[in-house]
């Protein structure tokens, strides 16, 4: 299963940039959330050291580990927005392509979201 998204999320990481490029490459502007997905991928990595010392003096280094992962989102957050506003002028409405694209991902992310959670509840029960 692990694999199975893994593969999955390489394949809509490839597909996303290789649209993102095509249009980048015809316009000279990226699209609506370029820098906000940007923003995230800075905070992420900057929340989950900050929650590790959350996990050690509650003495729970999972309740630690998702604080540190929403503090990250939350920074990764304020960082998009911010460079979102920054490059507001830079940045050119989606295409119906990557409209499209971007639908069929969000859908495609919760089927395996749910089937995630049927496959949790069914080896919770074994």
């Amino acid at each position: 299963m692990i694999t199975i998204l893994l593969i999955f999320a390489l394949a809509v990481v490839f597909f996303t940039l290789k649209i993102q490029r095509e249009e980048y490459k015809r316009t000279g502007m990226h699209p609506v959330g370029h820098y906000m997905g940007l923003g995230m991928a800075i905070g992420l990595p900057l929340g989950m050291p900050l929650g590790i010392p959350i996990g050690f003096v509650l003495n729970n280094i999972t309740l630690g580990l998702t604080f540190g992962l929403c503090m990250g989102v939350a920074i990764g957050s304020v960082i998009g927005a911010l460079l979102e506003k920054k490059h507001e002028n830079e940045l050119r409405p989606l295409t119906k392509k990557e409209e499209k694209f971007r639908n069929i991902t969000m859908m495609l992310m919760a089927v395996f979201f749910i089937l995630g959670v049927i496959v949790f509840f069914i080896v919770q029960n074994l």
